[in-house]
């Protein structure tokens, strides 16, 4: 199997609906299962609920760009009998990369969230979905450049007002 397309697997939609169950389920086992503290409960379910909404917008801001802007992507998807055509070329458009843009998401959010400095290594892993959707010639640096800064901007604009939910009480 190719060792790109097993990269690009972490930025795909099962592994951030995995990531999102894995969070959820954390917080769940906090509060009904552990009995946590108060607040440590709350700590748990506020991040669940940033993790969730900065996924989900970014995921709904890289449709509507995608659908809106129509940039043709790199390759050519085998819809028919074609030779020439790459059989990891997805359908849709190219602008900007929504596997890159997911992964940079999840991390960005987890890493602002816990602000460890430990934690930025964590970063290696949506570059190197970056670099697979380039290896695999499903999109262009444009694109990869663009979905990272998507992933990067949504939890980073949405942070402070999860900021003051966890403040309050």
């Amino acid at each position: 199997m190719n060792i790109w397309y097993l990269l690009t697997l972490f930025g795909g939609i099962y592994f951030l609906l995995f990531l999102l169950l894995l969070t959820w389920s954390v917080y769940l086992y906090k509060r009904f299962i552990a009995k946590a503290g108060k607040k440590e409960t709350r700590h748990a379910k506020t991040f669940a609920l940033y993790f969730s909404f900065a996924l989900l917008l970014t995921y709904f801001f890289v449709i509507f760009l995608k659908s809106s802007l129509h940039i043709e992507r790199p390759c050519i998807p085998c819809t028919n009998n074609s030779s020439m055509c790459n059989p990891y070329c997805p359908l849709d458009s190219s602008f900007p990369s929504g596997h890159t843009s997911g992964i940079f998401s999840a991390i960005t959010a987890f890493t602002i969230f816990y602000r460890r400095k430990k934690y930025c290594v964590l970063y290696l892993l949506p570059a190197l979905v970056g670099v697979s959707r380039y290896m695999l010639h499903v999109h262009t640096l444009f694109d990869i450049m663009g979905g990272a800064l998507i992933g990067i901007l949504v939890p980073s604009l949405l942070y402070p007002i999860f900021r003051s939910y966890l403040t309050k009480t």
